[in-house]
């Protein structure tokens, strides 16, 4: 009897400490501009195991039904540092509300989310952050894991201040602010690459990081090769969607022209331009993707890629 009531007595102050900690403890949101994660998978091609990385990144807000979103944004990197950025496709919406505590995505192009239980073109919680110990845990991403309870709940320092921390009868844990060990979409459903290929099974959060790309040491492919063997360059890569964007370092003067030619990548040709000045400037295509801009005249030919985001 006595042991009874003393574990009675410790889950009672367990229970007692939980809730003074939720008291205290400010919520940590997810949908935060400038967020970055990194998700690690790994899979086998004998004799070797492979490993390659993915990122989703925060960045511009989104007013649909007369509610404030964050866009997400799913990249394909390159695997070393600093983190080559080669592909981004918009992948979805996501909101706190910092009231009850849960995280609302709207699902665009989360591939992995619709293939399960996740509804499609529709907002559904994603992560509830006001369980408690012994709740269910019922988010859709969850169901093929069959009945998850929440075994302890603790407050611990990750990735840059303290989180309140869910734990399950499963291998990773929630953490408030971050989605889980295993990444921000990944529960247990198969990582998926772009144009809905299966990158399959084996993956998990490698790192979060608040910031500007640059910040969090990331940066897109090409930066680094502005300038080719006659000097030329363009600015910014990349570039945004309808912005000036500078090409300069050719020569160009009364007697000889530089031509200035931009394609997508179908080959079709979206501008065509010449100039006897030694920079030129252009508002960059209205679409996002890889461009490639052919500066040419009697003296040179030289071929750059330009990424527009």
């Amino acid at each position: 009897m006595t042991t009874i009531k003393t574990m009675l007595l410790l889950a009672s102050l367990m229970m007692l400490g939980q809730a003074m900690n939720a008291q205290n403890h400010p919520y940590s949101p997810l949908a935060l501009e400038g967020a970055h994660w990194w998700v690690i998978h790994n899979y086998e091609q004998f004799p070797y195991t492979i490993y390659d990385s993915y990122q989703y990144v925060i960045r511009g807000d989104s007013v649909l039904n007369d509610k404030n979103y964050k866009k997400v944004f799913y990249r394909e990197l390159q695997d070393n540092y600093p983190h080559l950025i080669e592909y981004e496709i918009l992948a979805g919406l996501v909101r706190d509300d910092t009231i009850t505590h849960i995280v609302y995505v709207l699902n665009i192009n989360f591939y992995h989310l619709e293939s399960f239980f996740c509804p499609v073109e529709q907002e559904f919680p994603l992560y509830d952050f006001s369980l408690n110990t012994s709740d269910t845990v019922n988010f859709c991403m969850t169901n093929n894991f069959g009945t998850l309870i929440v075994d302890n709940i603790d407050y611990e320092f990750r990735y840059g201040q303290e989180r309140k921390i869910l734990f399950v009868n499963a291998e990773e844990p929630f953490i408030e602010g971050i989605g889980s060990g295993y990444g921000v979409f990944e529960w247990g459903l198969g990582s998926k690459g772009k144009n809905n290929n299966s990158k399959g099974w084996g993956f998990w959060l490698e790192n979060y990081c608040l910031g500007t790309d640059e910040e969090c040491g990331c940066q897109w492919v090409g930066i680094e090769d502005l300038k080719n063997q006659y000097g030329i360059s363009i600015y910014p890569n990349p570039a945004l969607i309808g912005n000036p964007v500078r090409i300069s370092g050719f020569v160009a003067n009364i007697d000889a022209s530089a031509n200035i030619e931009v394609f997508d990548l179908t080959g079709r040709l979206l501008i065509s331009a010449a100039t006897k000045q030694t920079d030129f400037i252009f508002n960059s295509p209205e679409k996002p993707g890889v461009y490639f801009v052919i500066v040419s005249s009697s003296m040179f030919k030289t071929t750059l890629k330009m990424v527009v985001r």
